[in-house]
């Protein structure tokens, strides 16, 4: 028997061959199609995200270049002082204590740093605003928070004592100003 089969096989080759790709051909499309067609479809997602993240630096790398929160000048300092107490007035924060000390070089060339001590006292909630739009305000110019304790006392509750610690970046200022 193994031997007719063997002289089939011989003699219809062609058949053979038509007829195993004819089984072969769909079971491998069978078995490996559907993971063909999700790694097809996640490449075109990945293009698809690619193309939103180039549209995304086409319009935001031209706004990073820009400095939107430039650092005011020196002689702008009471301006800024004005504007640190309005925007605690406008949080029902009360300065207790705000002193500016004397500039030092900053690392940007053409730029000093101004350190600020401030002593406030406020809500809890009416802190955190006041220093979420401290550090968004334009004309604070670069402002970097040190440091920043928070004090409960018995007697001031729901009052809230803040130790503030901060730098301004201001332009302009002359060493011994």
């Amino acid at each position: 028997m193994f031997s007719q089969v063997k002289n089939w096989l011989k003699r219809h080759q062609k058949t053979f061959l038509m007829l195993g790709a004819g089984i072969f051909l769909p079971a491998m499309g069978f078995l490996y199609g559907p993971p063909l067609m999700a790694i097809r479809q996640s490449h075109q997602e990945w293009m698809r995200l690619q193309a939103q993240v180039s549209e995304a630096h086409r319009i935001i790398d031209p706004l990073r270049r820009e400095d939107f929160f430039s650092a005011p000048r020196s002689d702008a300092l009471p301006a800024v002082l004005e504007q640190l107490n309005l925007l605690a007035q406008a949080n029902n924060i009360q300065f207790l204590h705000m002193a500016p000390s004397p500039a030092r070089a900053g690392e940007p060339s053409g730029l000093k740093v101004l350190p600020v001590e401030l002593v406030l006292e406020g809500a809890y909630r009416s802190i955190g605003e006041f220093l979420g739009q401290l550090g968004t305000t334009p004309s604070m110019g670069g402002v970097v928070f040190q440091k920043l304790q928070i004090d409960r006392e018995e007697r001031l509750l729901p009052k809230l004592r803040a130790r503030l610690s901060m730098e301004l970046s201001l332009s302009g200022v002359a060493d011994g100003r």
